[in-house]
């Protein structure tokens, strides 16, 4: 459709009903129009974010956040950022995040990862502390805490979270799965010692 708001209320259906192929034809579609939407650009960078294509979802999403600072373009932007070790762009970005809406619990999760990466644990600790009081539904946030409590050595309270995890790891997307594999196979080798 030509009409910029249906165009922008499909694109919010494709997310809505998690339709990564459609959703990023029709995002392709709206950027050859107009190459800085901000929505369109957001779900590209979202999609090549979890595609790990790092270099192109952070130019998607800068372009997202520029045109429009959304939460989930900030957020993403921030996370995207993280992985590419650009720390303090990232907690900038997290920050921002947060100052547009400290009550949602993934805002905090990202973060409290930055900080984790920054090796200030305890701050990473008291955001993701947050995290969880806000939802602790989402199991992302549970493999945060349970790498935040390995590298403080709290071993105990990290293989406890393993635990819990594992019981419902099937709700895990493929990075953090990958993460929650990485603290199993630590976990056992401090075992085998």
């Amino acid at each position: 459709p030509d009409v910029a708001g249906v165009r922008d209320m499909i694109l919010q259906l494709d997310i809505w009903l998690n339709d990564k192929e459609r959703a990023e034809m029709h995002a392709r579609q709206v950027l050859r129009i107009n190459r800085n939407h901000a929505l369109a650009n957001y779900v590209m960078g979202h999609l090549r974010l979890n595609m790990r294509q790092y270099g192109e979802a952070e130019d998607y999403l800068r372009r997202s956040v520029e045109a429009a600072p959304a939460l989930a373009s900030l957020n993403d932007y921030a996370e995207c950022l993280r992985r590419m070790k650009r720390y303090e762009d990232a907690e900038r970005a997290a920050r921002d995040a947060i100052a547009k809406n400290a009550n949602l619990y993934i805002v905090w999760e990202t973060l409290a990862s930055i900080l984790m990466d920054t090796d200030r644990l305890d701050e990473a600790e008291e955001a993701l502390t947050k995290s969880l009081e806000l939802d602790e539904t989402d199991m992302r946030t549970h493999v945060s805490m349970a790498r935040l409590q390995m590298r403080k050595g709290n071993i105990a309270r990290a293989r406890e979270l393993v635990g819990i995890i594992r019981s419902r790891q099937d709700e895990l997307p493929p990075y953090e799965m990958e993460l929650l594999q990485e603290l199993i196979a630590d976990l056992e080798r401090r075992a085998n010692r």
